[in-house]
């Protein structure tokens, strides 16, 4: 905890001690800081250590991918979609990693916060309300942020990042499956890691199987598959507004009701304005691929398609929400962009206008949502008038741009 930024706090509390005293220290971890305040504040310290093995997790379904490190985004990406992960930690082995990867997190859409030594412990607390609240859906932490996590129903920890060792994989993966609940931990490595994760299923003489990457079909299946249930479930309900003089005039001119309606839901759909990207590398054949703690098993890695279907834009299958012009974070300001989806923003065009023009820090910015004329960003309620001041009129997205709180135009 100490790169948490508690030392000064434990030592306080230390100093003013009484002499004659007992003292017993508890970290998941021995680093230096840790040492240096057993050696300052006991005398002839007993270090009690717990076996790795004691800590396996029996309950949790452990796997791994293997994907070359530029593809491991797209790989997430396709996991999520696929097996419908709406709460999650993702584990990553650098601070700089966490901002990064929190930040194409957002741009695609997805719902995410990070937890690193940077982030103060205002924030911290924060962050982890949201967290348990729902409100975000992928925790980006680093091993040291993660210490000390009670989050109950985590469905699954990403190892976006090998851990260091065996008994941080131990605890990475303790996140989840808690309470006697079900669990999953979802590994991802690259090269010669592989032979690094071997040890450590050894050392927790755990098992963890091997799978393949979802292909662009299968993600594409299961968009298609939640489109068709959130159609059913509306016509179902009868609950939306008929547009009957509309259709008529365009069958009137000749278009077919199927016509209309698959224009519609192209429309409707992320992937309409978005251009395709490079399908994401394979991973390069270093070792044999198995799963470990069973017998061997071969398979193959990356399955190509003829397009990855991704980039930065939000392309989750959810039903739309009747979102509010007032932020229901507290210290946040919800302000109106007036420019939305036909003008092609995405949210990291609004995180890097922001960031750059208003230079407010990341974590001022707050949940962005994207309508089709306009949009609507969260700011800490201390930089929004440094926001306004630094946007307003700025020509974006081909367009001048205005900036302001809504019903206060």
């Amino acid at each position: 905890m100490l790169d948490m930024g508690f030392r000064d706090d434990i030592e306080n509390v230390l100093q003013q001690a009484p002499v004659d005293r007992q003292t017993v220290l508890f970290s998941a971890t021995m680093p230096r800081g840790i040492q240096d305040l057993i050696r300052k504040y006991t005398t002839n310290a007993e270090n009690v250590r717990i076996e790795p093995q004691t800590l396996t997790m029996p309950a949790i379904d452990q796997v791994y991918y293997e994907v070359d490190r530029r593809s491991k985004l797209e790989a997430l990406s396709r996991i999520i979609d696929v097996q419908d992960i709406k709460c999650s930690i993702i584990f990553c082995a650098t601070k700089m990693m966490c901002d990064q990867l929190t930040e194409h997190l957002i741009a695609r859409g997805y719902i995410a916060d990070k937890l690193h030594g940077d982030v103060t412990q205002a924030m911290r607390e924060r962050v982890m309300k949201r967290f348990r609240e729902r409100k975000v859906e992928f925790l980006v932490a680093t091993d040291v942020a993660a210490r000390g996590l009670d989050v109950d129903d985590i469905e699954v920890v990403f190892n976006y990042d090998l851990p260091h060792d065996g008994e941080d994989y131990v605890h990475r993966i303790g996140r989840t499956g808690r309470a006697g609940r079900s669990g999953r931990a979802i590994t991802f490595v690259a090269g010669r890691e592989i032979r690094k994760l071997e040890s450590m299923i050894h050392l927790t003489k755990g098992r963890i199987r091997r799978e393949k990457v979802p292909s662009v079909e299968e993600v594409e299946e299961k968009r298609t598959n939640q489109t068709f249930e959130l159609l059913r479930e509306t016509l179902e309900g009868g609950e939306f507004v008929k547009r009957d003089s509309l259709i008529d005039r365009l069958l009137d001119q000749g278009y077919s009701s199927t016509d209309i309606a698959s224009a519609l839901l192209h429309l409707l759909s992320a992937d309409a304005t978005r251009a395709p990207i490079a399908e994401p590398e394979p991973a390069r054949e270093s070792a044999p691929r198995r799963d470990y703690g069973d017998r061997p098993e071969r398979g193959e890695c990356f399955e190509r398609g003829n397009r990855s279907g991704r980039d930065e834009e939000p392309r989750r299958g959810r039903p739309a929400r009747d979102i509010s012009h007032v932020s229901d974070e507290p210290g946040m300001t919800r302000l109106i962009f007036t420019a939305g989806r036909l003008s092609e923003v995405r949210p990291a065009d609004i995180v890097g206008t922001v960031l750059g023009l208003s230079g407010i820090p990341r974590e001022g910015i707050g949940a962005i949502h994207i309508e089709p004329k306009h949009t609507l960003v969260d700011i800490a309620d201390e930089h929004v008038s440094a926001v306004i001041q630094s946007l307003a009129g700025i020509k974006f997205k081909g367009r001048k741009l205005a900036v302001f709180i809504p019903d206060a135009k």
